[in-house]
């Protein structure tokens, strides 16, 4: 089980740390600039560009970034993410391992006994179809007792 959990670490980290040096690299107009880049949620973006379009008009900078959020119902939103793309920005989903219908229907534990490889499996071939870079947020915010994936939900001491 512990094995599963550290290789699911390892590809998630080798996968983010790919995405941002191949962002960097295939994005000209940020590999011209240095210091902070802008990173938006909006809601209704990405599906809804011209959120995004209109954060940038108020704030006077094009985000490098563009996340969202995902529940564990749906497929890989490859139309969103190409719509970021598109827009000359990194996709950033956060995807929170719960059905928003129904917050019980995933369960830390059975993610780690492997009943949502299929499902993981299928996301990360959808993303390498896609052929671009894709930051992958998955069970956000694990400080919070609100999430089923929290550690205080999960028999786990956070001190």
């Amino acid at each position: 089980m512990k094995r599963k959990i550290l290789i699911t670490l390892i590809i998630s980290g080798l996968l983010i740390g790919f995405a941002a040096v191949w962002a960097l690299r295939q994005n000209a107009e940020l590999k011209q600039k240095s210091g902070v880049y802008v990173g938006v949620f909006r809601e209704g973006a990405p599906l809804n560009i011209n959120h995004i379009k209109k954060f940038e008009e108020q704030a006077g900078a094009k985000p490098a970034m563009i996340m969202w959020y995902q529940d564990w119902q749906q497929n890989f939103p490859r139309q969103a993410a190409q719509n970021v793309i598109d827009y000359n920005a990194v996709p950033q989903i956060v995807w929170e391992p719960w059905y928003w219908s129904d917050h019980s229907k995933v369960q830390l534990e059975d993610i780690i006994a492997g009943k949502w490889d299929d499902y993981i499996r299928t996301w990360a071939q959808e993303i390498r179809t896609f052929k671009h870079p894709v930051f992958l947020r998955v069970a956000h915010e694990f400080n919070i007792e609100g999430y089923p994936w929290g550690i205080v939900n999960n028999e786990k001491d956070p001190k």
